[in-house]
């Protein structure tokens, strides 16, 4: 048979199973549920303690916010206003001193002050003594001329004399100014600047007359002459085409007739250049028997790229950017360059032909 177990263990105290009694008082630490704490009992070997952590817990205090403190320079509870008093005399300390009473003072300085005699030319201190102003009047003395009027006998008026009784120099100024005669004298005579410049020159006034208009009119046909030269160049080189060519009264904006005109039989060419940059045109005028449709099956029909405007009755072709080709009164006409001019342009060209 097993053995029965006669003692029991409770919270480290050990009982007798059967009567209860404690046999062994526990030594250790507190037990609480099985777990001691400090040292266990001898008949139980104690367990193993967690070692402590060494590393410190560093706890950081928020900081208060900085309050500004009062300025300390004056201390106003200690300083204070100072206060002056004046002690009050008493009727035997003023006796003592020897000054009059506040009653007595004041009274004797009144009674001083109605002693004192007042001038009755003033009227502020009575008003029985009060002076009446009166302002008279004062009488206007007559101007001098009605004076001498009154005191001189009648004379009959006379024209060209003032009659007044003045000093001797006014009479002697009256006599200078009848007698002057300045103003009937003739304004003297003055010097044209052209005889001035003919002086200088030393030439004749009409002699310098003569040149000046020359040199004017030289001037004016050279103008009018310059103005021409485009119109006289075309129409000598029409001459020797044998055929009317003509020149454009439109001219692109920044353009101008440029170099001389290029003539062979039935061919005039004109050119045109910018006035600004590189750019330019040539204008080619051929005689010719093409209307527009033979113009465009012998010659824009071989182009990919071309345009056909009509514009009063002309019919234009532009090709290869902005070259253009039409036919009018028996006359063709080339316009090629790179001039990169739009179609208004190249219609007001076409029209002013």
């Amino acid at each position: 048979m097993g053995q029965t177990k006669t003692t029991i263990e409770l919270n480290g105290n050990l009982y007798d199973a059967n009567t209860g009694a404690m046999l062994k008082k526990a030594t250790g630490g507190r037990v609480v549920d099985g777990f001691f704490r400090g040292a266990a009992p001898a008949a139980h070997s104690p367990k193993p303690k967690p070692a402590k952590s060494t590393t410190r817990k560093t706890t950081t205090t928020p900081k208060t916010a900085h309050k500004t403190e009062h300025s300390q320079t004056l201390m106003r509870h200690v300083v204070s206003k100072p206060k002056i008093s004046v002690p009050l005399l008493k009727a035997s300390q003023v006796k003592e001193i020897g000054l009059p009473a506040p009653d007595s003072f004041w009274q004797d300085r009144k009674r001083r002050a109605m002693a004192i005699s007042k001038s009755s030319s003033i009227s502020r201190f009575s008003i029985s003594n009060s002076v009446n102003k009166t302002i008279a009047p004062l009488a206007v003395r007559p101007h001098p001329s009605e004076r001498a009027k009154k005191t001189a006998p009648p004379s009959p008026p006379q024209i060209g004399q003032i009659a007044i009784t003045a000093s001797a120099g006014e009479r002697s100024f009256q006599k200078a100014l009848q007698s002057a005669q300045s103003h009937n004298q003739k304004s003297p005579h003055k010097i044209k600047a052209r005889h001035r410049a003919a002086r200088k020159l030393g030439v004749s006034s009409r002699a310098l007359n003569i040149a000046t208009i020359s040199l004017v009119l030289v001037l004016l046909t050279g103008f009018i002459a310059y103005q021409n030269v485009p119109s006289l160049s075309v129409r000598l080189a029409s001459s020797k085409a044998g055929f009317h060519a003509a020149l454009p009264d439109y001219t692109p904006s920044g353009f101008g007739m440029t170099g001389p005109i290029n003539t062979s039989p039935g061919v005039v060419t004109i050119s045109f250049r910018s006035n600004s940059d590189e750019r330019s045109y040539n204008l080619t005028q051929k005689q010719s028997n093409w209307t527009s449709d033979s113009l465009f099956n012998n010659f824009v029909a071989a182009n990919k790229n071309y345009q056909i405007l009509q514009d009063k009755g002309k019919t234009i072709y532009i090709y290869n950017g902005s070259n253009a080709t039409w036919v009018n009164g028996g006359t063709w006409y080339q316009l090629v360059g790179n001039a990169n001019l739009s179609s208004d342009q190249i219609l007001r060209l076409a029209d002013s032909l």
